[in-house]
């Protein structure tokens, strides 16, 4: 006599239940991960966005500066009036020795004018209200040396002297030529920006 036996098959579902919850805690784990790396990424990349800023705004107010003196050179010139060095000098401008960018030997460097205290730039726009705090902190300063005369001469035309026949007189001029130093910084920051050029008068 044939006598069938009934098989059952019993499912274990804790051990898959255990499963499932590793699987779901490593995928909380790995999107936690990705959303701080995201976040530390987008805070760095803001701050880098606003060192840049600052120190490109630090670098214009230097070039203000620059602008601001050779425009007071200009107004002294136009008057015929050529500022010589003083006695006084310096080698140091907003708190930066300039032995990094001169020969020691050269330094200090006599002045003939300077800046009697940092221009903010609020100050030299003429802003008003919320813009001027703003651009308060910005500010800029400089020195206006006189390096020294040169001399040039050159052919310049004569007057007609007849029908067809002309002279060359010669002419000479002399320059004086004036070296600018200017400082653009921010009070926020340790940020500076120091530019110099050399301009020359006639």
């Amino acid at each position: 006599m044939l006598k069938f036996t009934k098989l059952v098959m019993i499912k274990d579902n804790k051990h898959e239940e255990g499963f499932v919850l590793v699987i779901a805690l490593m995928l909380l784990l790995v999107t936690t991960l990705m959303g701080t790396m995201l976040v530390i990424n987008a805070t760095s990349q803001s701050k880098v966005t606003s060192e840049y800023a600052t120190k490109q705004q630090t670098f214009l107010s230097g070039e203000t500066g620059m602008q601001a003196s050779i425009k007071y050179l200009a107004d002294l010139v136009s008057n015929n009036n050529y500022p010589d060095n003083t006695n006084s000098t310096f080698d140091t401008i907003c708190n930066y020795p300039l032995a990094g960018f001169y020969k020691a030997a050269d330094l200090p460097f006599n002045y003939a004018y300077k800046t009697p205290n940092p221009v903010p730039l609020s100050t030299a726009m003429n802003l008003t209200g919320d813009v001027a705090t703003k651009y308060a902190i910005e500010k800029y300063e400089y020195y206006l040396s006189v390096l020294g005369a040169s001399s040039a001469s050159g052919i310049g035309a004569g007057s007609s002297v007849g029908v067809g026949s002309e002279y060359s007189g010669a002419g000479s001029s002399t320059s004086i030529e004036y070296r600018i130093i200017s400082c653009g910084t921010n009070d926020n920051t340790s940020a500076r920006s120091i530019l110099e050029t050399i301009v020359e008068v006639n």
